[in-house]
């Protein structure tokens, strides 16, 4: 029949590309390929060689300490509590080291320059942030921050030198010992310590890293200006195996305030109420507000002192914040002025002619003088004692 030939061209057809698409599939893709090269490194590496993460990685000829390098960068600042000092923030915290174990040579593996291993195994520094505020609270507890981490999502990037880089972020709350002589125009300078947990210099030894990528972050009330970072080394005489000295190192932040709200929200009502004290002066004595006027303003600047109060440590070094020392002579302006205009009063509704001496003394010749006010004689009105020496000079 004239279909068979054109069967048997079609069926030869597709046996042919059946035949091609299997070698096809047969054939492992690039990826698949450099998987299956990265797993043979890894497995050389970890357990061809007898890696053992228990040994720090120091070359058995050379000798010497491990240098670990230790940068952060400042993303955030969350916030400083004046009333519990203390400082927290948002960083990206990396460390870098080297160990001579995990070195290959990339043309022997592919070109793989570079991979990823879980951290928990290799060895790692254990880097603690030495004055968190949660130590401090609870040293008992051992909650320091603690990098880096043990667990299964915890992983490190190796290059073919060997070198080590463990990169995460981090939510730290450090100890920050404020000084608010200057509140609300204060500069603070908190320190984030980083120390190795166990480890001596001899062992360890933390160096300073690159600080290039900190950013400046304004949050409410604080403008980050700096970060300065030290090493340091401290000798502990206090351990019974003698005077063993561990690697520091510090990152002095340093902050400013932005007084712009205390300014509004304190300062500004606090002089108001102040400025207002005097008003009581004008007032005239027959309407019988002028104590009540002055009992008001010292209620609303007793407010104040307790809204600032609230923010400020209970106990702090040095002088007394500025911003107190201000609403305090608001309060003994207002004060004065409600003591005076008691004393006027008094005198004013007392019944007959000034006998006291020292009275007469200060009502009649030293206050005219300092008032702009002229003494004249005094006389009774439809029964009351009214008083003619305030009248101006200039209506004389």
């Amino acid at each position: 029949m004239p279909t068979k030939p054109l069967t048997w061209i079609l069926m030869a057809t597709a046996f042919f590309y059946l035949g091609y698409a299997g070698e096809y599939i047969d054939q492992p893709s690039d990826v698949e390929h450099i998987g299956s090269i990265e797993g043979k490194l890894i497995t050389t590496l970890l357990e061809n060689n007898s890696y053992n993460k228990r040994q720090r990685p120091i070359n058995s000829t050379t000798g010497g300490a491990v240098e670990v390098v230790v940068a952060i960068s400042i993303q955030a600042l969350q916030g400083v509590n004046e009333r519990i000092q203390m400082l927290t923030i948002a960083t990206w915290l990396s460390l870098e080291w080297r160990d001579y174990r995990l070195s290959w040579e990339p043309s022997e593996y592919g070109g793989i320059e570079r991979i990823s291993l879980p951290t928990k195994d290799i060895w790692s520094p254990r880097i603690v942030l030495e004055n968190t505020y949660e130590s401090a609270e609870s040293r008992s507890a051992n909650r320091k921050l603690q990098v880096p981490s043990n667990d299964d999502f915890s992983r490190v990037v190796v290059s073919a030198h060997g070198v080590i880089l463990y990169d995460t972020p981090e939510v730290m709350s450090s100890l920050c010992s404020i000084d608010v002589a200057d509140f609300p125009f204060d500069v603070q300078n908190c320190s984030l310590d980083f120390t190795n947990q166990a480890d001596t210099t001899d062992l360890v030894v933390l160096r300073v890293g690159n600080l290039s990528h900190t950013y400046e972050y304004d949050r409410a009330q604080w403008k980050l200006l700096n970060v300065v970072p030290t090493e340091s080394t401290l000798v502990d005489p206090y351990l019974l195996s003698g005077n063993m000295s561990f690697s520091y190192v510090h990152f002095q932040v340093y902050l400013k305030r932005l007084p712009y709200y205390h300014l509004t929200t304190s300062a500004l009502p606090s002089t108001v109420l102040t400025v207002l004290g005097f008003t009581a002066f004008w007032l005239p004595p027959e309407c019988g507000e002028k104590i009540s006027l002055g009992v008001s303003l010292l209620l609303g600047l007793t407010v104040f002192q307790l809204v600032v109060s609230e923010e400020l440590p209970e106990k702090s070094a040095g002088k007394p914040p500025l911003l107190g020392m201000y609403l305090s002579m608001n309060f003994a302006i207002v004060a004065a002025s409600l003591l005076c205009t008691a004393v006027s009063l008094r005198v004013y509704l007392q019944p007959g002619p000034i006998r006291n001496r020292c009275v007469r003394a200060i009502f009649l010749h030293l206050l005219p003088g300092v008032l702009f006010c002229s003494t004249t004689t005094t006389s009774r009105i439809a029964g009351k004692r009214t008083n003619a020496c305030c009248y101006r000079r200039n209506r004389k």
